[in-house]
């Protein structure tokens, strides 16, 4: 199953060496649902996908939805897309 697997929390990315959390933050939970849900199916992997999935699954969790059908401690799960279903996101189009 495609995953996002957190690593420890003093890596240099945690600087936002990129700027990616500056730029999903504020960011519409329409637009964060429809960014991960483009990132399912993709299977190319190079470390500026990881810190943007990183920075993606922050942002979803700072919404203040329900985001634990794919979003745990560990990571994300990347192998359905979400809808929003009331204050959750769920799996399904």
């Amino acid at each position: 199953m495609p995953a996002l697997r957190l690593i420890a929390r003093d890596t240099p990315y945690h600087d936002d060496e990129f700027g990616l959390r500056a730029r999903l933050r504020g960011a519409s939970a329409e637009s964060l649902i429809e960014r991960y849900n483009v990132s399912i199916g993709c299977t190319a992997w190079v470390r500026a996908r990881g810190l943007y999935l990183i920075a993606l699954r922050e942002a979803l969790l700072a919404t203040g939805l329900d985001c634990s059908a794919f979003i745990d401690e560990t990571g994300m799960r990347l192998n359905t897309p979400v809808r929003l279903v009331g204050d959750r996101l769920v799996p399904g189009r």
